[in-house]
């Protein structure tokens, strides 16, 4: 398969695409899934210890921790810059 892009070209895309996202999400267009917060609180209760594993970069996962107040729910974040494959690559797990 020939590559059509260089990788500084797709990265800069990427980096593109997520800064929009951010942008879009501080309007409040982005929503926190029901229920989520009250099953995070009744971990947190339990004291069953959460940590996130996202393909997303570290500074949207932040922004959600942010808009949504969530962030004292989890012990710990595995991100996009953590590891060397994505999803579906179990490596963030």
């Amino acid at each position: 398969m020939v590559e059509r892009y260089p990788a500084e070209v797709k990265a800069g895309l990427s980096h593109r695409k997520e800064a929009l996202y951010r942008d879009i999400a501080r309007t409040g267009h982005v929503r926190l899934l029901p229920g989520v917060r009250e099953l995070c609180g009744a971990l947190k209760d339990l004291g069953i210890p959460c940590v996130i594993g996202t393909s997303t970069h570290k500074e949207n996962l932040a922004l959600s921790f942010e808009l949504f107040g969530i962030g004292h729910f989890f012990a710990g974040a595995v991100a996009s810059e953590d590891v060397t494959k994505g999803k579906p690559d179990p490596e963030v797990f």
